[in-house]
């Protein structure tokens, strides 16, 4: 039988622009993955070290005493312990795999962001001292971060191989659950009693007897990055029959893929076994298995030939697997199948706390405090009790703005924490739309893997400050803004050409802003558009509203639509209505059609941009009717008058004080107030009523942001 061999590849034009060399190792690759399914890698980018002494670096937690190295064991070693999954195996004895080592999970390059209590698969890792071991910690960081750079390209060489897009698996991995093991393989002690309990204990290599030390076994995931030694060992099963040396080639990587990929692509792409053998001599290796996050649903990729299969999330996957090797054999019960929670309740968030973005997260409803507030309102008026309208409670933001903190190689993209700088990464936000979590995840890594700084605050250096992603629901395409602490996208551009390319056809623009000032305004004046249209389309039930991506826009849009259904059925038909902070016309454009004439105001330069493009493209019957009145809402009351119905949906801060004196002296038949401030308008209606020509005659609210306490209100003024 012809002797095969395990075929070496040159990965390095993967971390480079699309070119015919990268496809050609795109091919290489996706042939190796589609037979033997096992490569040695090489060409890896210089800052991806994996040399003697990296790999020295790394091992030397092995040189600690047994009294430290006892503090990290797992529970099943010593029952006092909490940790379960992450931590220290010690070496068993009489089982056909003979080692001992470390699992280290997400949180040592990610922090506690990446950590959800209640899941074993999810624990902090116990680590020795930062005094046993002085700069381990931050070797392990800088390994970690590199191997799942690597990873993501592997992974997205395949998606390109697969005809999908090229980001298609970078979502799966965001906030994931990979493992950097250190594993020692000591020379066998126990021989005798280990061929007492497995008469496989001894094979054939290289035509002498040898003993195992590691099982036969497939890597139940995705794709595992190994560092070995040189003393060697490692062999895959070949199609051929044959056991196949993996060799130990200083400055590569051993890659194979695991079940979880194999089944995935309809068994296309080969989960092949392996073992480890012994030699006689001690044997270190560090693999790295690139896991996707716990709650990743597996369910079948849009391949051509794809056969169906159950969905199943990975978390219950990666426990009923694992839980049968022997280091953790016993431990089964200590995590229950999270397969219900796709049913669609939200009762975890794993961003909770630090993150302040949803206070009341998991609470139906508006706040307390608001209902109380409003009804006794209503109570005042003699109006009946105060209707709340509701909507999805899961990706129902459309519209994120995330800040961009952290060092290089590992920056957070997320909310700040409460009265703070401080960022918490939010990679599973459940109330995003999930192209948002996917577009702030390719931008995490293209930041990575391009090497862009991130802002301090403090020092007022680094280049990425913001992201904003809008995405527009007609295309499910998103409008992406990175905003950058510097005066022209050059500096960012190997990272938005990365962002383009990876977004694929989930991009419907990019855009540099730049913003360089000293202070919490999050966007610049100015905008550069590097590819896709001017503006995000969206209808809320009449003419086509057009979002620069310097325009306020609304982040819940099926909540938005209700709202200015509401305020139309409010109008007469053929009114004559002057809107005020009209905006980009998201109300005036939308009820355009049943009213006579429209007078709008706006002072947002961004905002009146998108009003233009929305006009530019009324027939001229429709153009006809509308008014523009730019500038501040207090300095254009002159568009008040004659206007049978006034709309007023203010800022935050609530009315100017001059149109809310001159509605009060001068009211109209109908004013309605949209309101996005409690307090604002509460103190609003007030003054409106005070003279006694306007009264208070309907009011309704909108759960608008749900878990916060925001709450938007809607209320009808008439004429007294």
């Amino acid at each position: 039988m012809p002797t095969a061999s395990i075929p070496v590849i040159d990965i390095a034009p993967l971390f480079a622009a699309p070119s015919s060399s990268r496809n050609t190792a795109d091919e290489a690759i996706m042939r190796v993955a589609e037979q033997a399914g096992f490569f040695v890698a090489r060409g890896l980018p210089e800052d991806i070290r994996i040399d003697a002494a990296a790999r020295s670096e790394l091992l030397r937690i092995f040189a600690l005493p047994d009294s430290e190295i006892r503090k990290l064991w797992r529970r099943k070693f010593d029952p006092a312990h909490p940790n379960v999954y992450r931590g220290w195996f010690p070496l068993q004895t009489g089982h056909l795999t003979s080692k001992e080592g470390i699992d280290l999970g997400p949180d040592v390059a990610h922090g506690p962001a990446v950590l959800r209590s209640g899941d074993p698969l999810c624990e902090a890792t116990p680590l020795p001292a930062a005094e046993a071991l002085p700069g381990w910690r931050e070797s392990v960081t800088t390994y970690y971060l590199a191997m799942e750079r690597a990873s993501a390209a592997l992974m997205r060489s395949l998606a390109r191989s697969l005809k999908i897009p090229s980001g298609y698996f970078d979502d799966f991995f965001n906030n994931g659950l990979s493992t950097l093991r250190l594993i020692r393989y000591p020379v066998r002690g126990d021989l005798q009693e280990a061929e007492q309990r497995h008469a496989d204990l001894w094979v054939t290599r290289h035509g002498a007897r040898a003993y195992i030390m590691g099982t036969p076994h497939v890597d139940s995931g995705f794709l595992t990055l190994l560092a070995q030694d040189d003393v060697g060992g490692l062999q895959a099963h070949h199609l051929n029959g044959q056991w196949l040396d993996v060799p130990p080639i200083q400055g590569t990587l051993a890659v194979n893929f695991g079940k979880v990929l194999e089944r995935w692509c309809n068994g296309r792409i080969k989960a092949t076994e392996h073992r480890v053998v012994g030699s006689g001599r001690e044997r270190m290796s560090i693999p790295f298995f690139y896991e996707a996050r716990v709650d990743a649903k597996i369910e079948p990729l849009p391949l051509d030939d794809a056969n169906s299969f159950a969905p199943f999330l990975y978390g219950d996957h990666l426990w009923s697997t694992t839980t049968k090797f022997v280091e953790f054999q016993g431990m089964e019960g200590l995590r229950r199948p999270r397969h219900a929670a796709h049913k669609g309740a939200l009762t975890v968030c794993p961003h909770r706390p630090p993150c302040a973005g949803c206070p009341r997260f998991g609470e139906r409803g508006i706040a307390a405090t608001a209902r109380g507030a409003l009804d006794a309102l209503a109570r005042a008026h003699g109006l009946p009790e105060v209707a709340v309208i509701s909507g999805a409670t899961a990706g129902f933001r459309h519209r994120a703005r995330l800040a961009i903190r952290g060092r290089l190689g590992s920056p957070k993209v997320g909310l700040f924490e409460l009265d703070s700088h401080r960022v918490v990464h939010i990679p599973n936000c459940s109330v995003q739309h999930p192209l948002i979590n996917r577009a702030a995840a390719i931008v995490r890594r293209a930041l990575v893997d391009a090497r862009v700084t991130c802002y301090s605050d403090k020092a007022h250096l680094g280049l990425a400050r913001y992201l904003q992603v809008v995405v527009e629901r007609s295309s499910q395409t998103a409008q992406v803004v990175i905003v950058a602490n510097c005066a022209t996208p050059e500096p960012l551009a190997a990272c938005l050409a990365l962002i383009q390319e990876r977004l694929g056809s989930d991009l419907h623009s990019l855009w540099f802003n730049a913003n360089l000032e000293r202070s919490n305004v999050i966007l610049g004046p100015d905008f550069i558009n590097w590819c896709g249209p001017e503006s995000v389309v969206e209808r809320f039930g009449g003419a086509a509203v057009h979002y620069p991506p310097g325009a306020f826009g609304q982040s819940n849009l099926d909540i938005a639509q209700r709202i200015v259904g509401h305020v139309r059925d409010q109008i007469p038909q053929g009114a004559s209505v002057a809107e005020f902070y009209a905006g980009v016309g998201a109300i005036g454009l939308s009820i355009l059609e049943s009213v006579r004439e429209i007078r709008l105001n706006e002072v947002s330069p961004q905002a009146l941009k998108g009003l233009e493009l929305g006009l530019a493209r009324l027939d001229p019957k429709d153009r006809a009717k509308v008014s523009v009145f730019p500038g501040a809402a207090g300095a254009a009351c002159s568009a008040a008058p004659g206007a049978q119905v006034v709309i007023a949906d203010p800022p935050r801060r609530g009315l100017d004080p001059e149109l809310t004196e001159h509605l009060s002296e001068h009211p109209p038949e109908r004013f309605l107030y949209i309101s996005c401030g409690l307090d604002s308008f509460l103190a609003d209606a007030s003054r409106l009523i005070s003279r006694g020509k306007l009264r208070l005659g309907a009011l309704s609210a909108f759960n608008f942001l749900p878990f916060t306490e925001h709450v938007e209100t809607v209320a009808r003024f008439e004429r007294a």
